[in-house]
Order: structure tokens, then sequence, then C-alpha cells
């Protein structure tokens, strides 16, 4: 009778659904938690390439970021081979610094660059975008999540973001390849290697 007992207990066991671990999270969830540890990041830079396409014009240049805070120092080589141009950023000021070493100021990073270099990438926005989340200071049209809860598509500002691949990066999954587009302009950005202060 015994034996019998505990045949019939495993055949209903075997039967029960299984339940995931209470560790697993929902997309939602997860990228909830994701966006919350990412948005944390103070100090962080990465190295780059980027392929910019305005209309019927293309170029690429070599993109470093360094972020320390609320204040960054982008620095953009080699655009149509002249050299080198840098934006430092804090919320009070941007300043722009040519190659051949003018300095311009404006309170927005990409009304300067497009005033004194004709192109602008969306220095405030990408800033949030590289690292996979959304500018929280912006209006949200569209956010695309897959199963794992990491940004694949954002509408946001006028631009289409699509993530196309992730790589782990102490202890987080960080965006390595980018796909920006506006109305006129598209930006492919490469991200070579993450630096993370956590």
């Amino acid at each position: 009778m015994r034996r019998t007992f505990i045949l019939v207990w495993g055949l209903v066991a075997a039967c029960a659904p299984i339940r995931p671990p209470d560790t697993e999270l929902s997309p939602q969830a997860a990228w909830e938690a994701r966006q919350d540890r990412i948005s944390q990041l103070r100090d962080w830079s990465f190295n780059g390439r980027m392929a910019i396409r305005i209309e019927r014009e293309g170029w690429s240049a070599g993109l470093h970021w360094i972020q320390r805070d609320a204040g960054y120092t982008v620095r953009v080589t080699n655009p149509f081979g002249q050299g080198m141009y840098s934006v430092e950023g804090t919320p009070q000021c941007v300043t722009l610094r040519t190659a051949q070493n003018k300095a311009f100021s404006a309170a927005d990073g990409e009304s300067l660059m497009r005033e004194h270099l004709g192109w602008s990438i969306p220095v405030d926005g990408l800033g949030y975008w590289v690292r996979g989340i959304p500018d929280p200071k912006i209006a949200i049209e569209a956010l695309d999540l897959d199963h794992n809860g990491r940004l694949t598509r954002l509408l946001q500002s006028g631009w289409q973001v699509e993530v196309q691949g992730y790589a782990r990066t102490a202890q987080l999954e960080l965006p390595m390849k980018l796909l920006m587009q506006h109305p006129r302009m598209r930006v492919r950005l490469a991200v070579e290697r993450w630096k993370l202060s956590l």
C-alpha cells in the first residue's frame, strides 16, 4: 500500500506544472531593474567608431566619450579627415573645440555642432541611448524590449534608435552596436571598449 501511494504521488508530481524560480523576472520587471541600475552609473567611458550619412554624403570618425557625473567630454576624431573636435558639457554650458583649437559655447551641444560643423549628433540623448536606456527628460514615443528585458528599439526626440548587439561589461550588459536614424541622417555606432566605475 505504501509503495502504491508513493508511485501515485510521484505521477501527480510529475504532471504538475513547473513553476519558474522566484528569481526569474518578466521582461518588464527585468527592464525596470536594468534601467534603474544603468541610470545610476556616474563615471563611465567608451571608445568606438561611428559612420554618419546625411542624404548622399557620408563619412566615418572615431568617438571617445568620458562621463564624470553630470559632466561629459566627447572627442570626435578625423571627421572629413580634419583632425579632432571635442564637445565638453555641463548642466550649465556646452563648449565645442574645433580642430583649429577655436572654442564656441552654447546652452546645448546639438545646436552648437550644427552651427559650427554643419552636422550634429544628439549629444544629450546619446549619453543615455548608448547605455541602452531612454533619456528621462524627453517623452518616449515607442519602446521595444527583448525577452531579457533589454532595449531593442526606441523612438525619442525624432530619432529611431535600434540596439543591434549587447555584451557583458563589469556585470552589466551594455550595447555594442547601435543604429540611430533621423529623417535626414543615419548614424551607425560600434563600441569597441567600455570602462565603468561601479
